[in-house]
C-alpha cells in the first residue's frame, strides 16, 4: 500500500509540473511575442518528441532498469525547465520542447510499469481510475500556480524545476521490488483503419482538438489580454471539465449500448461550445459565462479518446485489444501534433479566434463523419463497460480491466 502511495505522490508532482510548464510556455510565448505558428511548431516538437520517446524509452528501461532511468530523465526533465529561460526563441524552444516530450514520456512510461506490476485483477479498475483522477485533479491545480510571481519572471520555472526535481524521491526510495516489463505489442493501423474506421476517426479528431487547447489555450487567452488570474482559471476549468464528463458520458454510452451515439453526442455539444464561446468572448468577458463554457469544453472534447477506445473495443476480439490501444494512442498523439499546427496556422491567417473556430469545426466534422464510416466487423466485446482511461503511454494498457489477465 505505501508503494502505491508514493508511486502516486511522485506521479502527482510530475504532473503538476507538467501541466504548470506546459501552460506557462504557452503563454510566455505569447508575451515575448512568438506568433500563432511558432506556439504551434513549439507544440508540435513536443508531441513529436513523446511519440519518439514511448519507442526509445521502452529500449532504455530494459538496458539500465526503471528506477535509473526515472531518476536520469527526472533530473534532466528539471534542468529542461530551466533552461527554457537561457534562450528565448523558437529554434532554441523546438530542441528544448521535442527532448522534454521525451523526458516525460519516459517518466509517464516507468510510473505507469510500476503501477502494473503492484495491482492485481482485484483491484486494477480502482488504481486506474485514481490514476486518472488523479492526472485531470493535478493538472487542474498546477494552473493556480500560475499566480505565484510574474509570468514574465522566472518564478514558474523554478517551481516546475523544483517538481520535477522532489517527484525522483519516493520513487527512487521505494521498497517495491523490480517492476513488470514493459510489453511492446504489434501496430496495426491499417487493419484497425480498415475494420472500424470511426473509432480511428473519432481519435484522431478528439487528439487535434485536445492538441489545440493543450498547446495553443494559453496563447489564445493571452492574446486576448487576459489576466494572468482568468487565464489559470479558464485553463483549469477545461482540465475539471474532463474529469468530471469522463464518467457520465462514459455511462451513458453503457446505457445507450451504443458508443458511436456517444461520440456523435459529445462531438455535437462540444462543436455547439467552442461556437458559444467565440460570441460569448467576443461581446462579453463575463467569467462566470466563460468558466462554465471552458468547462464543458474540456468535459466534451477530453473524454473522446477513451470514447473512441471502447467503441472499437467493442468490434475487436480480446487478443487485439492490447495492440488496438497502443495504435489509438499514437493516432491521439498524431492528431494532436496535427491540431498543433493546423489551428496555429489558422489563426495566423485569419485571427486569434480561429483558436475556437478550429475546435468547432474539427468537432462537427467527427459529428458528420459518424454517418460516412460504418464498423466492419461484428460486436465481438460488446459486454465490456466503459473505462475512462487517459491517453498516456501503452504501459498503462494492463491496468484496463477489459483486457484479459492472458494478455498481462
Amino acid at each position: 500500500m505505501m508503494s502505491v502511495i508514493a508511486l502516486l505522490f511522485s506521479f502527482m508532482l510530475v504532473c503538476l509540473g507538467h501541466g504548470l510548464l506546459n501552460t506557462m510556455l504557452s503563454v510566455r510565448a505569447a508575451m515575448e511575442s512568438f506568433s500563432s505558428l511558432s506556439v504551434g511548431i513549439i507544440g508540435f516538437c513536443y508531441f513529436a518528441g513523446f511519440i519518439f520517446g514511448v519507442s526509445l524509452c521502452t529500449r532504455l528501461i530494459s538496458v539500465v532498469g526503471h528506477i535509473r532511468a526515472f531518476a536520469a530523465l527526472g533530473s534532466l526533465t528539471s534542468a529542461l525547465s530551466i533552461a527554457f529561460l537561457l534562450s528565448i526563441n523558437l529554434p532554441s524552444w523546438m530542441i528544448l520542447r521535442f527532448t522534454y516530450g521525451v523526458c516525460i514520456a519516459a517518466l509517464y512510461m516507468v510510473i505507469e510499469s510500476w503501477l502494473n506490476s503492484l495491482s492485481t485483477n482485484g483491484n486494477r479498475a480502482q488504481v486506474l481510475s485514481i490514476y486518472m483522477v488523479l492526472i485531470y485533479l493535478s493538472f487542474s491545480v498546477s494552473q493556480l500556480l500560475l499566480n505565484i510571481g510574474s509570468l514574465g519572471s522566472f518564478h514558474q520555472f523554478v517551481i516546475v524545476s523544483m517538481l520535477f526535481s522532489v517527484s525522483i524521491v519516493p520513487l527512487c526510495i521505494s521498497s517495491k521490488a523490480k517492476p513488470i516489463e514493459i510489453a511492446s505489442e504489434p501496430i496495426n493501423f491499417k487493419k484497425l483503419v480498415k475494420h472500424i474506421p470511426y473509432g480511428s476517426i473519432s481519435c484522431l479528431c478528439g487528439g487535434m482538438v485536445v492538441g489545440s487547447m493543450w498547446t495553443m489555450l494559453g496563447a489564445f487567452l493571452e492574446f486576448k489580454k487576459f489576466s494572468t488570474g482568468h487565464i489559470s482559471l479558464f485553463i483549469a476549468m477545461t482540465f475539471m471539465g474532463a474529469l468530471i464528463f469522463q464518467f457520465p458520458l462514459g455511462k451513458l454510452s453503457d446505457i445507450a449500448n451504443n458508443r458511436r451515439s456517444t461520440i456523435k453526442f459529445a462531438s455535437l455539444v462540444g462543436s455547439f461550445v467552442f461556437f458559444l464561446t467565440f460570441l460569448i468572448i467576443t461581446y462579453s468577458n463575463n467569467t462566470l459565462s466563460l468558466s462554465l463554457l471552458f468547462l464543458l469544453m474540456g468535459g466534451f472534447s477530453y473524454p473522446i479518446y477513451s470514447l473512441s477506445l471502447a467503441h472499437i473495443i467493442d468490434h475487436l476480439d480480446s487478443k487485439h485489444i492490447v495492440s488496438a490501444s497502443g495504435s489509438l494512442i499514437l493516432i491521439n498523439a498524431i492528431g494532436s501534433m496535427l491540431g498543433s499546427l493546423i489551428c496555429s496556422a489558422m489563426m495566423i491567417l485569419t485571427s486569434v479566434n480561429a483558436f475556437l473556430w478550429f475546435g468547432g469545426i474539427i468537432l462537427s466534422l467527427n459529428f458528420a463523419a459518424s454517418y460516412l464510416f460504418k464498423p466492419k466487423t461484428s460486436h465481438a466485446n460488446s459486454e465490456t463497460n466503459f473505462i475512462a482511461l487517459p491517453r498516456t503511454t501503452m504501459a498503462l494498457n494492463s491496468l484496463d480491466p477489459r483486457i484479459p489477465t492472458e494478455t498481462e
